[in-house]
């Protein structure tokens, strides 16, 4: 039994299972009997050689846990390197795009051309189909460069919002709010929007479009935006140097060839338009010295020569001037130049109605010029329209003509071929030319009025002589200090010691004291604007004593005029007519004085203490006021009628009443007043 129960602990495993064998294993014939010091040893080892194993086991597991935690931190190194070989690769990728660009923006000569060479290095590293640059419109966004040339300028139905900011887009219809693409521009599957505007600019973007879908990622976008930002920055440099180099130009007046420019129009517009303001101020400040250097005898010449030149500084097609007729009724085209082919209306527009150009007086009055730059937009049935259309003028502006400020003319420019639209510069520079053709006029017509006034001034001055010589006067000129500067001596003759004497001396250097005063007096009234009182006075010249007689003008500030008359016979005739006079007043005939027309002039006191009627009453009145004409006989009447158309004296008798109707009887003595010619002044009857 003992060897049975050893033989069955053998074959049992520690939990008292049974362990089937292998089907190799070859089964030894039990012996009879074994020791159980053998077996002990034999269980003992077997027990240890188990233990051994299950540590073995134990230390296998841990060591493949060990296996599986390293493998899995391999693989998530593995995993971690290749997402930052990934991003390293893309992040190569977007440095390599961004020196792409920057390289496509370095080393231009204008942003137009550093905008085309961005667009192509987009295309082709982004691999889109087409790469544009948009900017706002009223109308929408209008793409103002792009890789496809003929798309250039189309308007795209985009609202000016969309462009303000980044977008992913799946479709380009995303953002048309159902409009419509124009023709010839394709919908795309995949587009990227970015903004990029440009200082002083319109908004504006850059747009790439692919037809695959999902072209574009995220990260293409953000890349697209610091591209944008680059291209910002070049752009503007580029525009600045650009600016910098025209504003060199224009100051030291070096050429730089225009270009055709989208980015750049602005600036480009400005500078080709300052460019040709440079150039026509020189040309106008040629064109001013050669019309205010031109004589007299050329000024047409030198005005049709100055409109040619403004015509073709301007680029204009005929310019011309119209010049107002004193009467301000009717205006005169009076010089005119036209460009090769351009119909010249000189010769029909002479005597034409001011009316016609009524609209423009006012602004003309207020030295404004008259700009029309399209007439066929002008009011239909105008006068001025219907006149310059059927000149063919499509553009014009006129200038006023302004002399000694009233309006005498304008000066015109026409555009015929093409619409034409003028710079405030140019304007300025056509109104300086205006003018100085006006003042070449004003001046001709005042040289040809002074030439005129000259010759009736010699004219006048020869009759002058003539009288001066003639005259009985003494005529002498002064300065304002009262010194003798000029002899008009007349028919009185001055000698030359006498002329030496005076000349250039003062009044009271040559004259007594007396009299000297009393020409100061007669300036001091005429300073004083008073009229100077008539002087007489006594005074040797040339040693002879005469009386004089001395009145004085004002010449300005040229001087004075002293007029001296030698009234030394007149005096002595007046004293011997007082003296008559007296004796004719005192006697106590009739003494009756009419003119030539027998008007009667004087009557003497005893002609009125015996008619009754006083000097007053009969001054201008005929004889018949006291003669009693109708109980004259016809023979005594036919007497006096010989008489007077003769001239000669006769003796009648004639009826008479005094004032209060009584008649009497006049035994008149009527002899003819003659003058110094012998022509009958009047006459006297006594």
């Amino acid at each position: 039994m003992q060897g049975d129960s050893t033989e069955s602990e053998f074959w049992l495993g520690r939990q008292g299972k049974t362990k089937e064998l292998p089907p190799e294993a070859v089964l030894i014939e039990k012996p009879e009997f074994v020791p159980r010091n053998l077996y002990e040893q034999e269980r003992q080892a077997r027990l240890t050689t188990e233990a051994l194993l299950e540590a073995r086991s134990r230390e296998l597991s841990e060591t493949n846990r060990k296996l599986v935690l390293e493998t899995e931190a391999v693989r998530a190194a593995l995993s971690e390197t290749e997402v930052a070989r990934a991003r390293e690769a893309l992040a190569l990728k977007d440095k390599l795009i961004l020196s792409e660009a920057l390289l496509a923006l370095s080393g231009k000569s204008s942003a137009d051309e550093a905008m085309a060479e961005l667009l192509n290095c987009l295309r082709r590293e982004f691999g889109s189909e087409t790469v544009c640059y948009l900017r706002e419109e009223p109308t929408g966004a209008r793409i103002a460069e792009s890789v496809m040339p003929e798309k250039v300028g189309t308007i795209l139905p985009i609202k000016p919002a969309v462009l303000t900011r980044p977008r992913r887009l799946a479709s380009l219809s995303a953002v048309l709010d159902g409009a419509e693409l124009p023709d010839g521009c394709d919908d795309f599957q995949s587009v990227l929007l970015v903004p990029l505007t440009l200082p002083e600019d319109e908004k504006g973007a850059l747009l790439l479009g692919s037809v695959r879908s999902g072209q574009f990622t995220a990260g293409d976008m953000r890349l697209l935006e610091r591209v944008a930002q680059f291209a910002a920055q070049s752009l503007t440099a580029l525009r600045v140097a650009r600016r910098n180099a025209l504003l060199v130009s224009l100051v030291e007046g070096d050429k730089i060839a225009p270009k055709h420019s989208i980015l750049d129009a602005p600036l480009e517009a400005v500078h080709q338009a300052f460019a040709r303001l440079t150039d026509m101020q020189g040309s106008v400040v040629s064109i001013l010295d050669a019309l205010l250097a031109a004589p007299l005898t050329e000024i047409d010449i030198a005005i049709e020569n100055a409109l040619a030149e403004m015509g073709k500084l301007t680029g204009t097609d005929r310019v011309y001037v119209f010049r107002f007729r004193p009467d301000h009724l009717f205006m005169d085209n009076s010089h005119e130049w036209v460009a090769p082919g351009i119909e010249t209306f000189k010769h029909m527009l002479q005597e034409v109605p001011v009316a016609l150009a009524a609209v423009w007086n006012d602004a003309f009055s207020e030295g404004r010029e008259v700009i029309i730059p399209d007439v066929a937009l002008m009011q239909d049935g105008k006068p001025e329209k219907v006149a310059l259309v059927e000149q063919g003028i499509r553009s014009l502006l006129a200038v006023p003509l302004i002399i000694d400020g009233e309006v005498e003319g304008f000066v015109g420019y026409d555009s015929v071929i093409a619409l034409r639209k003028f710079l405030p510069g140019e304007i300025y520079l056509i109104r300086s030319v205006a003018k100085v053709i006006a003042a070449v006029l004003a001046r001709r017509d005042a040289e040809t009025a002074l030439i005129v006034a000259h010759g009736e001034a010699l004219a006048q001055r020869s009759r002058l002589q003539s009288v001066l010589g003639a005259m009985p006067d003494l005529i002498l000129e002064l300065d304002r200090d009262g010194r003798f500067v000029e002899w008009h001596s007349g028919m009185i003759e001055v000698s030359k010691q006498t002329d030496a004497f005076f000349r250039g001396r003062l009044l009271e250097e040559t004259l007594p004291p007396d009299l000297a005063a009393l020409g100061r007096a007669l300036i001091a009234s005429l300073e004083a604007g008073q009229p100077a009182a008539s002087l007489e006075f006594p005074f040797s010249f040339d040693g002879r004593d005469r009386w004089w007689q001395l009145s004085a003008v004002l010449l300005g500030s040229n001087g004075y005029l002293f007029v001296m008359r030698d009234i030394t016979e007149a005096r002595t005739l007046s004293a011997e007519i007082r003296r008559l006079s007296e004796i004719v007043r005192r006697t106590t005939n009739l003494v009756v004085i009419s003119n030539s027309k027998q008007r009667i002039e004087w009557v003497n006191e005893a002609f009125e203490r015996c008619t009754g009627f006083t000097l007053d009453e009969v001054k201008g009145q005929s004889p018949e006021i006291y003669l009693q004409a109708s109980k004259i006989d016809p023979d005594t009447t036919e007497r006096l009628k010989r008489a007077f158309e003769k001239g000669e004296a006769i003796e009648v008798e004639l009826p008479a009443r005094r004032r209060d109707g009584r008649e009497f009887w006049l035994a008149l003595d009527i002899q003819a007043l003659r003058g110094a010619d012998g022509a009958i002044e009047g006459y006297m009857a006594v």
